[in-house]
């Protein structure tokens, strides 16, 4: 099989390729025929990021479907072209040299829902409300200690809830069943909020839950509403 792979480092002029891959080869397999650093690239979708270990920083894909089941932060050695072209639906691949290199995202939202589902954060904004509509429970803190946190093992940073929210709205319509089967999620009131301040509307003749982007724009700005408030709760604090 081949595929087109453009690159484009700062200030240089583009270089076009044709790479020849089968179904065992890797992202990082593509990295060393190029000769390029995991640091010189990101993609034009936005579909890789770059986490550190230690003093080491690496590049990985936000997300690969395997086996029905999402696996968050893939090292690029574990991802196959074919599963990154088919998950992402490219007929091509698109790079560049970043200005500078981000690690994955902060875990805050997450810190900040464990926080509301243990009660040690009241004030009634929109996730508060949401927690208590959908009355998430412990074992909903148990499920992002383990899925989005990484706690215990710690093997892979924290997973930035918007490489989530990136995951959910790239459906226009969801199944809860499919969706609680992908996520890996026994807990079906956590599968409805998750859905819900995404922008989905549930839809009864159907069964199935529709994306609104009236909904999602209103619950974005809601919930971002929601995290600043906390977050200043929190300097106040420790201020």
């Amino acid at each position: 099989m081949k595929i087109e792979v453009v690159y484009k480092g700062c200030g240089e002029e583009l270089q076009n390729f044709i790479f020849e891959y089968c179904e065992t080869t890797t992202l990082a397999d593509l990295l060393n025929e190029l000769g390029l650093n995991p640091l010189d690239c990101i993609d034009k979708e936005n579909n890789l990021c770059h986490y550190t270990r230690g003093e080491n920083v690496y590049l990985a894909v936000k997300y690969i479907v395997k086996d029905g089941i999402v696996k968050w932060i893939v090292p690029v050695e574990q991802c196959t072209i074919e599963e990154y072209l088919n998950q992402f639906n490219l007929t091509s691949i698109i790079w560049y040299k970043p200005d500078g290199v981000g690690a994955c995202g902060i875990e805050s939202f997450w810190s900040f829902l464990i926080t509301v589902i243990n009660g040690a954060y009241t004030t009634m904004d929109f996730i508060v409300t949401m927690v208590d509509s959908f009355n998430l429970g412990k074992s909903v803190i148990s499920y992002i200690s383990k899925k989005f946190l990484h706690i215990p093992d710690g093997v892979f940073p924290p997973v930035d809830n918007e490489y989530v929210n990136q995951f959910i709205c790239e459906k226009k319509v969801w199944s809860i069943d499919v969706f609680m089967y992908e996520f890996d999620l026994d807990d079906k009131e956590f599968a409805r909020f998750l859905l819900y301040i995404n922008g989905y509307i549930y839809d009864e003749l159907t069964n199935l839950y529709f994306f609104s982007n009236e909904l999602h724009m209103r619950n974005k700005r809601k919930y971002n509403e929601a995290l600043q408030e906390y977050s200043n709760s929190l300097n106040g604090t420790l201020g």
